[in-house]
């Protein structure tokens, strides 16, 4: 491939290589009280990102920000960053969580009770 550097764009990814930022989206279920990964990525390649999600738990509905930095080792988590970072129609139960092992950054949403689907995108910034 040759050309000039931008932007390229594809189905559930976009990609900016000269400001090092990745956009991609995400879809899982999880039930029961097992944390259910919902997104990977190289810990190596990026040290930090923003989340988009979208959790629907029966007839209760969620939309959040989350803010998410790491150091290599621990993964540190920003729920509702911002005023009125958070809309929900009702209590979907589920939580979020991340942790790296073998260089890898994994995101995981927990429902506590019944079923959620969680739904979003993700951008992320290189190291």
């Amino acid at each position: 491939f040759s050309g000039t550097y931008g932007y390229y764009r594809a189905k559930g990814f976009n990609f900016s290589g000269s400001a090092g930022i990745l956009d991609e989206t995400f879809s899982v279920t999880t039930s029961g009280t097992t944390p259910t990964a919902f997104y990977t990525l190289p810990s190596a390649t990026y040290r930090s990102g923003e989340l988009t999600i979208q959790v629907t738990n029966g007839t209760a509905y969620r939309i959040a920000k989350m803010l998410f930095i790491h150091d290599g080792t621990n993964v540190t988590l920003s729920e509702n960053y911002g005023v009125g970072g958070e809309i929900q129609t009702g209590a979907t139960n589920t939580t979020f969580s991340a942790s790296i092992s073998a260089g890898t950054l994994t995101l995981y949403a927990t429902a506590s009770s019944g079923t959620a689907v969680v739904k979003g995108k993700v951008s992320l910034i290189k190291v």
